[in-house]
């Protein structure tokens, strides 16, 4: 199990898949997809991560209303506090991209392996979880 003082940092998106209560793994994100969560000493949280890699690169003015929506739907972006309840991570959310979002908690299941974080959700209607992949920042 994981303690707090692991999780305390800066990590960087290293990825992401979805597995499947067949053990098949689908949907695959590789490490090349930007993001960054980090964890503080005073259980504030912070993510930002783009679940694609081929988005536009033109500046948001610019773009019309297919590719905002195609970026707001790759995009994770909130803040709030965290605690660490036996094997679950809380994110209680007070902001987000999504107003929706606010006053939320997501919870995911954290594992370390060297400096790979990985976070996994609850189950989906289909059995699925998400993995989230973290690689701990550079000092």
């Amino acid at each position: 199990m994981i303690s707090e003082a692991e999780l305390i940092g800066a990590w960087n998106a290293a990825g992401q898949d979805r597995l499947g209560p067949d053990g098949r793994v689908s949907g695959a994100v590789g490490a090349g997809a930007p993001g960054r969560i980090i964890y503080t000493e005073g259980h504030q949280l912070m993510v930002i991560s783009v679940a694609r890699d081929d988005l536009p690169a033109a500046p948001a003015e610019r773009l019309d209303e297919a590719a905002l929506a195609a970026v707001a739907r790759a995009c994770t972006a909130y803040a709030g506090r965290w605690e660490l309840v036996g094997e679950r991570l809380l994110h209680h959310i007070d902001i987000a991209i999504f107003p929706a979002w606010m006053g939320t908690t997501r919870v995911r299941f954290p594992s370390l392996a060297g400096d790979l974080l990985t976070l996994t959700t609850l189950p989906e209607a289909d059995g699925c979880v998400t993995r989230i992949y973290w690689r701990r920042a550079a000092d």
